[in-house]
Parts: C-alpha cells; structure tokens; sequence
C-alpha cells in the first residue's frame, strides 16, 4: 500500500511541476496542462519498461496505471483551482 502510494503522489507531484515549468510558454493553460500530462505518463512508461532490464527489478503495468490515477487527479485538481476566464456577453444583456 505505501509503494502505491508513493507512486501515486511522485507522479501527481511530477505533473504539477511540469505544468508549472511549461504553462509560462505554453500558448494556452490548458494545452500546458495537456503537455504536463503527457510527458509524465511517457515518463511513467519508460520508467517501467528501464526496470525490466534491471536484475531484481521488473516491470509492471499496474504500476503505470496507479501513476496515470495520480496525473489524473492532478490534472482535475488544477483544473478545479486555476481561475477561469469570464466571457464577455455579446451585445446588451438581456
């Protein structure tokens, strides 16, 4: 249970970092957000697929599923809390 924990929040911690070095060029947040996301499940994947040329190590999908459950979380986490843009209404309110 702590090694799936542990992997959970690395890989929760790893996005929020990642969206935070890349929103800043990103021509969006939302497609930083996506980037974030992206690089830390290939990540999540390499990882994996190193340690099973490791002795003693093995790879294992269950493990890149529980990291994918922590980038999840943590894509809808800053989704909830970033501010939202207003749109304008077109014309007179009515």
């Amino acid at each position: 249970m702590l090694r799936n924990t542990a992997h959970f929040t690395e890989y929760s911690v790893r996005c929020l970092l990642l969206w935070n070095a890349v929103r800043r060029n990103a021509s969006s947040p939302g497609k930083a957000l996506a980037i974030a996301a992206i690089i830390s499940l290939l990540y999540a994947g390499s990882d994996e697929f190193h340690q099973y040329y490791v002795p003693g190590r093995h790879a294992a999908l269950r493990d890149v599923a529980i990291d994918a459950a922590g980038i999840v979380m943590m894509v809808l986490m800053i989704n909830m809390l970033r501010p939202k843009k207003r749109l304008r209404a077109e014309g007179p309110a009515g």
